[in-house]
């Protein structure tokens, strides 16, 4: 059985909103990550290398 949300599907423009939100918290992390690389996994590092070019890829299309 399916249930529906009664929220609306996001707009391009709102879906870009939420990339941008994304990718500045990721950017965040990531000089956190530069900063005090101590405290992270080298798998950590990759993981968040790989997020941030998804979210790139994604920012240039719903450009």
């Amino acid at each position: 059985m399916f249930t529906y949300s009664s929220q609306p599907l996001p707009t391009k423009t709102g879906y870009r909103q939420v990339l941008e939100r994304s990718y500045q918290r990721a950017r965040h992390k990531m000089e956190r990550m530069i900063e005090e690389p101590h405290r992270f996994t080298q798998e950590e590092i990759e993981a968040l290398q790989a997020y941030l070019a998804q979210l790139e890829k994604e920012m240039y299309l719903y450009h």
